[in-house]
C-alpha cells in the first residue's frame, strides 16, 4: 500500500497559560494601582485606564489598557500577550487591532508608546466566531523604562456589522461589579452576553523576556510505503510532545514519526508542544492520501449480429489506457472476452496496482443487426377510376410475402394507403426488420375509366323573331355545363346551329367523353317578338314664360315620327300635356308596339323671359346735414331673380356736397332684361357761426355782443338771464356773474349752426397801497378795483397820528392825496374799508409826489 503526505503551512501559534505560573513574567497586577476605571461609551461599557486627552493613541478612549510591574525597568522586554477575546462577527475580514506597550508617564497613566504590533486580523488568528486565548509575539521586543507599564490593545473596526465580545476572566481584568462589561467599536455594536455569571472583559496579561518558539517540519512531502517512515525535525525548543487528531495517524509522540503502513488514508492536524510551566505549542495540518490507480476506458464500441442475432464479445483491454505512480497495473474485464452475447453490454475494466488499490471504468458494446429481409409483391392491380377519374390506394402490403432472419419484418407501402391516383402507378413494398434493414419489391396498379360524362343543359331560352318572324337556331352547346371524371367533354347539337323555326323547338344536347362515354340533356327555344318601335322626336321648342314666369307644355306628340315592324305604334307624351313648368323642360315622348316594346326619344321645350323688371326710386329729398340716408329704390319683377345696381351718385349714408346730387338706378332680370330710375339730393349750405372771443367784465358793466353768423337770418341766445333781446344778433349782455351764451343762427333753408361765448365776470375788490398824484396821469388817484361793489362800505384815511383825512360811504376813486383841498406831504397814510358782508381791511398808502 502506498501513501502521501503533504504537510500544510503553520495556522497559528499558541500558548495557553496561567501568567502567574509563566517563569518569564515577573508581575501581574492583579490588583491594580490606580484603580481600574470604569466609565460608559454609548450603551457599552470599558474597563481599565483610559488614554490620557493627549495620548499619542490614535483611537482616544477606545483603547483598553492593563498595568504591569517590572522587574528590570530599561534591560527586562515584552516578548508576547496572551490576549483573551473573541469576535462574533467580521464577516469582511476588515477588523483590525494593535496591541502596543507603553511607558508610564509619571501619573500612573499610560505615556510614551515603545512599541508593539499593529494590523492585525482577528481572523488570521482563527477567533471569528469563537473565543480564544492565543499569544501574540512581539518582534521588536520593546523594552519598559518605567517600574509599571502598560499593555493597550486598540480596536479599529471596519464596517458597521463588525460586533466584538471579550472572554471571560477569572482574574483581576474584570472590573469586579460582577457585570458583564465589554468593550466598544467605532459603531456601537454593543453586545451583552449576559450567560456568563462572570464579568466578561479583554484579558490582557504580559509575557516577559524571549518568548520559546516551537518549531517542526518534516522533511519530504510525499511518501509511498517502499519508503521510509517521515521523522520531522524540531527547530525550536526540544523536549515536546506530538500529539494529532482526528484518530487514525499513527506517530511517535516523542520523536514524531509517522508509520504509514498503519495509518489511514485523510486529513490529519500534528500539535507540537514544548515542555515547561509556560508551555507553548505549533501545529501543521498533514494529509495522508491513498493513491489509487488511474484508469481510461475506450468509447462505446458497436458490433455485427450473427445469422443467429449474437455477437462473441472482443478482448477490450488492449484500448484501455491504466497508469500508477508506483507500479504498472493490472487489467481484468467483465464479462470476459469469449462471452456469447445477444444484447447490449456493460464491460467493466479493472485496474489493479498491486497493493490492493483498483480502480474501474466502463464502456457499452451494442450489436448491430446489418441482414436485410426478403419481400416478393403481388401481381398488377387492374382497378376502375371513381366519379372523379380517381382511384383511392388500398392497403396492398397483406398480398406480399415477407420474412426476416431475426424476426418478423414489418411491410409498408409507397405510395400510403389512401393516396389518391389519376393515372397507372407503381407502387412499392418495403420490408424493415426491428433494426432499420430494409428491402423493397413493386408491382402497378392501373386504373381504367368506365364512368358516363355528365350533361347540364341551359333553361329555356326566350329569343326575338326577326323582321321576318323567324328565328334562326344558333350554337347553344356554349350554355351546357358538362363535366367527366377522366378528362374534357366533346358536346354536340339537335337540330343543328342554323335551322330556321318559326315556334318553339325542343333542342337536344351530346356529351361524350375521350373513352366513348355519353349522357345527353334538353331544353326549348321560345322565339318572341322583341323588337323596338322607332320614333323621331321634334326639334327643341323655344317659348317665353307668361307674366308668372310660368308656361303650359303642349301636346307634342302629333309633331313625333313613329314607326313598328309588326304593327302602328301608340306615342305618348311625358310630362303630360298641360304641365306647368317654370324652368326649361326635358320632353319624352314614348312609342308602344301592339308586344309592349317601347322606345323613346327627347327634346328640349326652353323658356324664355321677355317682361321687362319694373323699378322705383324713393321721391326728391333736400338736407341741410352732410352724412345723408335715404331708402334703397325698390324693384320687382315676374320671374323674381334680379340685380339692382346704382349707376349714379352716391351711396346711403355718404358725405353728400353742397348743391343738388342725381343718384340713377339699374335693375336686370335674369333674362337681361333692365329698367331705369332717378332721383335727386340737394344739400343746403350749413350756416357758420362765430359767437366771439370770451371777454372779462366788472359786475354791474354792460357787454355787447358782436358774433358773426354767415347767411343766418334768425338768431336766439341762451341763456336769456342778463340779455337786453335774445333774439337779436348783436344783443347787449350784463350778467351778474360768470355765464356761457350760446347763440344758434338758423339760415333761411331751416340750417343752423351754434357757438359760445364766456362772460366773465369780475367780483372781487383790490385796493392799491400807492398814490403819486403828480399830474402825469398814473396813479394820480388812490385807486380800488371792485370800487362798484362798495356802495355800502364805509372808506377812511387816516394820517400817522391817526387823524382822518378823507372819509366817505362808498368809493369813486377819488381820493387825489389832499386834506380838504390841500395836498398833503409824502409820507406813509393809513386806511380802513369797512362793509357790511365783508371783514374790515386795513392797510398802507405810500405818497409819493
Amino acid at each position: 500500500m502506498k501513501k502521501i503526505l503533504l504537510i500544510a503551512l503553520t495556522l497559528s501559534t499558541f500558548t495557553l497559560s496561567k501568567a502567574q505560573e509563566c517563569d518569564t513574567l515577573s508581575y501581574e497586577w492583579e490588583n491594580p494601582t490606580p484603580t481600574t476605571t470604569v466609565f460608559n461609551y454609548g450603551s457599552g461599557r470599558l474597563t481599565g485606564i483610559p488614554d490620557p486627552s493627549n495620548s499619542t493613541n490614535p483611537t482616544d478612549a477606545k483603547t483598553i489598557f492593563e498595568g504591569f510591574t517590572s522587574p528590570s525597568p530599561g534591560t527586562t522586554s515584552v516578548g508576547a500577550v496572551l490576549l483573551g477575546l473573541g469576535f462574533l462577527s467580521d464577516d469582511n475580514d476588515n477588523l483590525r487591532m494593535d496591541v502596543m506597550v507603553y511607558d508610564d508617564n509619571g501619573s500612573g497613566r499610560p505615556g510614551t508608546q515603545i512599541g508593539g504590533v499593529t494590523g492585525l486580523s482577528p481572523t488570521s488568528l482563527g477567533v471569528v466566531h469563537n473565543f480564544r486565548e492565543f499569544w501574540i509575539e512581539l518582534p521588536s521586543l520593546p523594552v519598559p523604562t518605567t517600574s509599571i507599564f502598560y499593555i493597550g490593545v486598540v480596536m479599529h473596526p471596519g464596517d458597521a456589522s463588525d460586533q466584538l465580545v471579550v472572554q471571560a476572566s477569572a482574574k483581576g481584568q474584570g472590573n469586579g461589579d460582577g457585570s458583564n462589561s465589554i468593550t466598544t467599536t467605532q459603531y456601537g455594536n454593543e453586545i451583552l452576553l449576559s450567560v456568563y455569571s462572570s464579568d466578561i472583559d479583554l484579558k490582557i496579561i504580559a509575557k516577559l523576556g524571549v518568548v520559546r518558539d516551537p518549531s517542526f517540519s518534516y522533511g519530504s512531502s510525499s511518501y509511498c510505503s517502499n519508503l521510509p517512515d517521515p521523522t520531522p525535525t524540531i527547530s525550536g525548543d526540544a523536549g515536546g510532545t506530538f500529539t494529532s487528531s482526528p484518530s487514525g495517524l499513527s506517530i511517535n509522540s516523542s520523536t514524531g514519526k509517522i508509520d504509514l503502513s498503519a495509518s489511514s488514508g485523510g486529513t490529519y492536524t500534528v500539535r507540537y508542544t514544548t515542555g515547561g510551566t509556560c508551555s507553548q505549542f505549533k501545529t501543521q495540518s498533514v494529509v495522508i492520501v491513498d493513491d489509487q490507480p488511474t484508469i481510461i476506458c475506450p468509447v462505446n464500441q458497436t458490433i455485427d449480429f450473427n445469422a443467429s442475432c449474437q455477437y462473441t464479445l472482443p478482448d477490450y483491454r488492449s484500448l484501455a489506457i491504466a497508469n500508477d505512480n508506483c507500479s504498472t497495473p493490472t487489467l481484468t474485464q467483465s464479462p470476459a472476452p469469449g462471452s456469447v452475447l445477444s444484447a447490449t453490454q456493460i464491460v467493466t475494466l479493472t485496474a489493479n496496482d498491486g497493493d490492493g488499490n483498483t480502480k474501474t471504468c466502463t464502456f457499452s458494446v451494442t450489436p448491430s443487426d446489418n441482414t436485410k429481409p426478403t419481400i416478393t409483391c403481388p401481381a398488377d392491380q387492374n382497378v376502375s377510376f371513381d366519379t372523379s377519374c380517381e382511384y383511392t390506394l388500398l392497403d396492398y402490403t397483406t398480398l406480399a410475402t415477407a420474412a426476416d432472419n431475426c424476426g418478423t419484418a414489418t411491410v409498408t407501402q409507397s405510395p400510403a394507403v389512401g393516396t389518391v391516383i389519376t393515372a397507372s402507378q407503381v407502387i412499392t413494398l418495403t420490408a424493415t426488420d426491428g433494426n432499420g434493414n430494409t428491402e423493397t419489391c413493386t408491382f402497378n396498379v392501373t386504373p381504367e375509366d368506365n364512368t358516363k360524362p355528365t350533361i347540364t343543359c341551359p333553361t329555356d331560352q326566350n329569343v326575338s323573331f326577326d323582321t321576318s318572324c323567324e328565328y334562326t337556331l344558333i350554337d347553344f352547346t356554349s350554355l351546357a355545363t358538362a363535366n367527366d371524371n377522366c378528362g374534357t367533354t366533346t358536346i354536340t347539337q339537335s337540330p343543328a346551329i342554323g335551322t330556321v323555326i318559326t315556334a318553339s323547338q325542343e333542342i337536344t344536347l351530346t356529351a361524350t367523353d375521350g373513352n366513348g362515354n355519353t349522357e345527353t340533356c334538353t331544353f326549348n327555344v321560345i322565339p318572341e317578338d322583341n323588337t323596338k318601335p322607332t320614333i323621331t322626336c321634334p326639334a327643341d321648342q323655344s317659348v317665353s314664360v307668361d307674366t308668372s314666369c310660368e308656361y303650359a307644355l303642349l301636346d307634342y306628340t302629333a309633331l313625333a315620327t313613329a314607326n313598328d315592324n309588326c304593327g302602328t305604334a301608340t306615342v305618348a307624351q311625358s310630362p303630360a300635356v298641360g304641365t306647368v313648368i317654370t324652368a326649361s323642360q326635358v320632353i319624352t315622348l314614348t312609342a308602344t308596339d301592339g308586344n309592349g316594346n317601347t322606345e323613346t326619344c327627347t327634346f328640349n321645350v326652353t323658356l324664355a323671359d321677355n317682361i321687362k323688371p319694373i323699378i322705383t326710386c324713393p321721391a326728391d329729398l333736400e338736407s341741410c346735414e352732410e352724412i345723408i340716408s335715404f331708402e334703397e329704390p325698390t324693384a320687382i319683377d315676374n320671374c323674381a331673380t334680379l340685380t339692382v345696381v346704382q349707376t349714379a351718385g352716391l351711396a346711403s349714408g355718404s358725405a353728400f356736397p353742397v348743391g343738388v346730387t342725381t343718384n340713377e338706378y339699374l335693375v336686370t332680370d335674369n333674362s337681361g332684361n333692365t329698367a331705369t330710375c332717378a332721383f335727386t339730393i340737394t344739400r343746403h349750405p350749413i350756416v357758420e357761426v362765430d359767437a366771439g372771443a370770451d371777454a372779462t367784465i366788472n359786475a354791474g358793466f354792460p357787454y355787447t355782443l358782436t358774433p358773426t353768423a354767415g347767411d343766418a337770418s334768425l338768431f336766439e341766445w341762451s341763456p336769456y338771464d342778463g340779455l337786453d333781446d335774445p333774439f337779436s344778433m348783436t344783443a347787449v349782455a350784463q350778467p351778474t356773474q360768470t355765464t356761457t351764451y350760446t347763440l344758434l343762427a338758423t339760415n333761411d333753408k331751416g340750417c343752423s349752426a351754434s357757438d359760445d361765448i364766456t362772460i366773465t365776470v369780475n367780483d372781487q375788490i383790490e385796493i392799491n397801497n400807492f398814490i403819486s398824484p403828480n399830474s402825469d396821469g398814473k396813479n394820480d388817484f388812490w385807486e380800488i378795483k371792485g370800487n362798484w361793489l362798495m356802495d355800502n362800505c364805509q372808506v377812511s384815511i387816516y394820517n400817522n397820528k391817526s387823524a382822518v383825512i378823507y372819509q366817505s360811504t362808498g368809493y369813486n376813486n377819488d381820493w387825489d392825496g389832499t386834506d380838504h383841498g390841500k395836498s398833503l406831504p409824502e409820507g406813509v397814510y393809513y386806511y380802513t374799508v369797512s362793509c357790511p358782508d365783508r371783514n374790515t381791511q386795513k392797510g398802507k398808502i405810500t405818497l409819493m409826489r
